[in-house]
């Protein structure tokens, strides 16, 4: 270990005489609306709280900085002070869009929910008029080929976020259209997902959330320690596909949600798995929400 020391010493004197490799400090939206929901997702099934927090700073910045009157800019320049880069890509609305449903899923915050129906519209301008998806950039960006792109690279493709995105409106309570917005991405890709899934896994995953969400809600005070631990169990049992809501009562779902109406039991935190119409019975001690969480993962 003095030997170790004295050489990190004579190579850290050394190095001091060379010039510093140049650094990235551009922040992109799109990546970071990836990150925040794995923090969320992480920090929510492994009780890590600094994640949590974490994710919120990360959206609040966006949100204060990239993001004016609902238009996103792609990258923001940390250099000199900060400076606003090109207009957002369709992955910038679809990524922050999930992001924000993420976050609206766990806090109940309608703040976060509003985000993400304010990206979601924003889509529009990148609609291919003769096909069902949407190109990466608008008409009116320059800053990369406008490109119909449905497979997955580095990062889950921008068509297939934003079928996901639409998919999870949609049973956040959204309007019908929001429905034919992911299957219409869906369709324009499905053969070419069907021959090559694992390129377009983004897409299939996307198509199993529309198709067959696992709905689950908690009716409850948000803050309430009851609910809170409905709502831990939940984030704490992987579901693929899982659609969750925390209410003080069902009004304020649509009437077509098959919990619409449903109550708490004995007055107590209640949940209730839903899948298409079918919802379960009411449930109270988190131990029996994972026997019922898991059991229906299987049959899924």
């Amino acid at each position: 270990e003095p030997w170790m020391k004295k050489a990190r010493i004579l190579l850290a004197t050394a190095r001091r005489g060379r010039a510093k490799p140049k650094r990235n400090d551009a922040v992109l939206a799109d990546w970071n609306g990836l990150v925040i929901a794995a923090l969320i997702e992480a920090g929510a099934a492994l009780d890590e709280p600094a994640w949590v927090d974490a994710a919120h700073a990360a959206f609040a910045f966006v949100v204060n900085t990239m993001n004016k009157d609902g238009a996103l800019r792609h990258i923001w320049y940390g250099a000199n002070g900060g400076a606003p880069g090109p207009p957002g890509l369709l992955s910038d609305y679809a990524q922050m869009g999930n992001a924000a449903l993420t976050l609206f899923e766990y806090t109940g915050d309608t703040a976060y929910s509003d985000h993400a129906i304010a990206w979601s519209a924003r889509l529009d301008d990148f609609r291919d008029p003769t096909h069902g998806a949407f190109r990466n950039t608008t008409a009116r960006n320059t800053i990369a080929p406008s490109v119909l792109i449905g497979y997955d690279d580095q990062t889950p493709s921008g068509n297939a976020t934003a079928a996901a995105l639409f998919a999870r409106l949609y049973y956040f309570g959204g309007a019908d259209d929001n429905r034919k917005f992911a299957a219409g991405v869906i369709d324009a890709f499905l053969l070419d997902a069907t021959e090559d899934p694992l390129a377009f896994s983004g897409l299939l995953n996307a198509a199993d959330t529309l198709l067959g969400a696992m709905q689950i809600v908690v009716i409850g005070d948000r803050n309430a320690t009851e609910t809170l631990a409905l709502r831990d169990t939940v984030w704490r049992t992987g579901l693929p596909g899982r659609i969750f809501t925390m209410l003080t009562d069902t009004s304020a779902l649509t009437r077509d949600h098959p919990a619409f109406g449903k109550t708490k039991l004995d007055g107590r935190a209640t949940a209730y798995v839903c899948v298409g119409t079918f919802c379960s019975l009411p449930i109270i001690e988190p131990k029996n929400l994972i026997i019922n969480l898991r059991e229906l993962r299987k049959e899924n």
